[in-house]
């Protein structure tokens, strides 16, 4: 199972105004939240770093494991926040938020060692030979793990604002209000 973990840190709700002000975005996770760390890491093998990722959005490859932008990007956007650069990425400016996810993580440092599993590395490895989604604007799913940008836009804004049924025990915009 991959897991994404999103920490919004320092939140500041204006109770006066019931306006949602959240002042930076601090990501950790790993190819779902990926904004490209991998790409300034010489010696990985796991990469998003070459066509045809990015291609529906940024329209040429940014290191992020998608077509277009990554799920964090639109809670960025909703929370009117730049995206989060990768804490490698160099003259980035950290301010309103950093994004340390790399992709093929896991939630253990042991998680691939001595297991007698597929790595997560090698699971990319194995997904970078299937073909990928040709039709993008219509699918679900880019490649063999990655939902297409459609889909995360649909998930960030089920996070943000959706009911306990979809973002259970609590939405985000129902978390910085607090």
């Amino acid at each position: 199972m991959v897991l994404t973990a999103l920490s919004v840190i320092s939140v500041d709700a204006s109770r006066e105004h019931k306006e949602l002000h959240v002042p930076a975005i601090f990501v950790f996770g790993d190819s779902l939240a990926d904004a490209g760390t991998n790409t300034f890491i010489p010696q990985v093998t796991v990469r998003a770093d070459f066509p045809p990722y990015g291609k529906t959005f940024f329209w040429k490859p940014t290191g992020r494991f998608t077509n277009g932008r990554t799920i964090v990007d639109f809670i960025s956007q909703k929370l009117e926040l730049p995206f989060a650069p990768p804490f490698l990425q160099p003259h980035a400016s950290f301010i309103k938020g950093v994004n340390f996810a790399s992709g093929g993580s896991g939630l253990l440092e042991s998680t691939s060692e001595d297991r007698h599993v597929v790595s997560m590395s090698a699971q990319v490895q194995l997904g970078a030979t299937q073909d990928l989604c040709s039709r993008p604007y219509k699918s679900q799913f880019w490649d063999w793990a990655h939902p297409t940008e459609h889909v995360v836009s649909i998930l960030a804004d089920l996070l943000i604002t959706g009911n306990t049924t979809m973002a259970y025990p609590i939405n985000l915009k129902a978390l910085a209000a607090l």
